[in-house]
């Protein structure tokens, strides 16, 4: 157990978990963030359209004063966080947890170091680097960070400030984590190695379902909002992180542009973009399968189109 500092004030944290067809891991989510050492917390369980027992589990936590339950129609994981980001008061600290998945008694305590007992984000990384904004952005784009809501203490303002963007069904975690990161000034960075948060082995899950033209679209969508965000907060003055970020993007885009299908304004103002800027040009391939798709894009893009259509065929 982590011995926090006594002195520190007893922040309420509330942890949101929005919930669809997962009754078979549900009561030991719900159970585990109920028995934490860490004792001010509330739970707000979002019910979000599920078709299975879930909606019976729920029921027999109605009477739990800890526990608050919203029920809505099947909008997607963010429509889900953000009723419960709304419902929380304005004060303390949010955490998410998923609900096919469970935490450790003392989760909620180890987020709480001994040395700083105020801060705006407390997270868990695979790596050891100065927690500088530029240093927590390149962790995100080299999966140093996990890119999920989860294994994060934010708070409540301004998780309230970056409510997730309901359009995006996939990667819309990713774009909420940059606006977060960059609205926080004060960091406390944990070793993931010593995280108390466990993930199920549930093939259902959203992360893991097959690559459809939606996700592609998506995926592409929210690193494209991410970058303008970064532009916009003036992060991507530095030359390595703005690099990392055109590779990164590029990569997306290069995924994202076989499909004849879409052809939204939204698409032609991001492919305008795209070679306005030469981020393709500037694209730095990481392995022979990236650099081959960047020589067709540039030099034999019919050839290039007719091989994303024999592959998705």
């Amino acid at each position: 157990m982590v011995l926090y500092n006594l002195f520190m004030k007893n922040y309420p944290v509330h942890i949101i978990i929005p919930v669809y067809n997962s009754a078979e891991f549900l009561e030991k989510c719900i159970e585990s963030c109920l028995f934490q050492t860490y004792k001010n917390i509330d739970i707000f369980l979002i019910d979000d359209g599920s078709t299975d027992d879930s909606i019976s589990i729920l029921s027999k936590y109605e009477s739990n004063p800890k526990i608050h339950i919203i029920k809505q129609e099947n909008k997607g994981p963010g429509a889900a966080r953000n009723a419960g980001i709304l419902a929380c008061n304005n004060n303390g600290y949010i955490t998410f947890v998923d609900s096919d998945d469970w935490i450790s008694p003392d989760y909620i305590e180890h987020f709480f170091n001994a040395e700083q007992v105020d801060f705006d984000l407390s997270f868990y990384s695979n790596k050891d680097f100065t927690c500088s904004k530029e240093n927590i952005l390149y962790s995100l784009l080299t999966w140093d960070s996990p890119r999920g809501p989860v294994r994060k203490l934010i708070k409540t303002d301004i998780v309230k400030r970056n409510l997730f963007d309901e359009k995006y069904y996939y990667g819309e975690d990713l774009l909420f984590n940059f606006g977060v990161f960059l609205n926080s000034n004060s960091f406390v960075m944990l070793n993931i190695n010593e995280c108390g948060y466990n993930i199920s082995p549930n093939n259902r899950s959203l992360t893991r379902s097959k690559v459809t033209q939606k996700r592609l679209r998506d995926s592409y969508l929210t690193w494209y909002q991410s970058f303008l965000l970064c532009e916009k907060f003036e992060f991507l003055n530095s030359k390595i992180l703005k690099a990392k970020f055109i590779n990164v993007l590029a990569n997306e885009f290069l995924e994202f542009y076989g499909s004849n299908k879409i052809k939204d304004n939204e698409y032609k103002t991001i492919k305008k973009y795209v070679n306005k800027n030469k981020i393709i040009k500037k694209f730095k391939p990481e392995n022979k399968i990236q650099k081959r798709k960047k020589i067709l894009y540039l030099y034999f893009r019919p050839l290039y189109k007719t091989i994303r259509k024999i592959v998705k065929a």
